[in-house]
């Protein structure tokens, strides 16, 4: 007979709880990267027509570090964003960011960069969060002899919620996450 102290208990009960909301972490984070998405296509079309000798280009498209691209229209390089213009009869340019925000008299550049942050963010939280899971996930099959104190399930949901969000973490967070993920690594090998 297999005698389970009531510590255990709560800490069953804490990791299932959480594995079910890890659950919801992913699919918020799901949803984030598809709103994120939508805002992308949507912010795109709003930018406004550019008259560029007697022309009428849109943008289409982005593209990160153009490296060997110069920009069609001041010859800067290298390019830390390309951005597609395309005209009526399909004529496309490639152009940088300086152009891109002198053109549409908006910040253009500084949109898409921040897209491509926040893109980014909730990518590398979505590895995060599948460790955290996968090591709760052990924890509550008692594949692994890993105890979450009490006082840890508030940092780790409140970390969580962050990592759903795309939002980066504080140093000590990040710090926080890597202990116990190595301390899976360290379990498992």
């Amino acid at each position: 007979m297999i005698i389970i102290s009531e510590t255990d208990t709560v800490l069953f009960r804490i990791g299932r709880k959480y594995v079910s909301y890890l659950d919801q972490v992913v699919q918020k984070s799901n949803e984030a990267l598809s709103k994120l998405s939508e805002k992308y296509g949507a912010y795109i079309d709003k930018v406004p027509q550019i008259y560029y000798k007697d022309k009428t280009y849109r943008l289409v498209n982005t593209f990160p570090m153009a490296q060997n691209v110069k920009c069609g229209i001041c010859g800067r390089r290298p390019i830390k964003e390309l951005f597609i213009i395309s005209s009526n009869n399909e004529k496309t340019l490639k152009i940088g960011p300086f152009c891109i925000d002198r053109l549409t008299n908006m910040e253009v550049s500084t949109w898409i960069s921040k897209y491509r942050e926040k893109r980014k963010n909730i990518i590398e939280n979505r590895k995060k969060i599948e460790g955290l899971s996968s090591l709760l996930e052990s924890c509550v099959k008692c594949d692994l002899d890993c105890n979450i104190h009490f006082d840890e399930v508030e940092k780790i949901r409140i970390i969580l919620e962050q990592l759903g969000k795309g939002l980066k973490l504080k140093w000590k967070q990040e710090k926080f996450i890597k202990q116990y993920l190595n301390k899976k690594e360290k379990l498992c090998d």
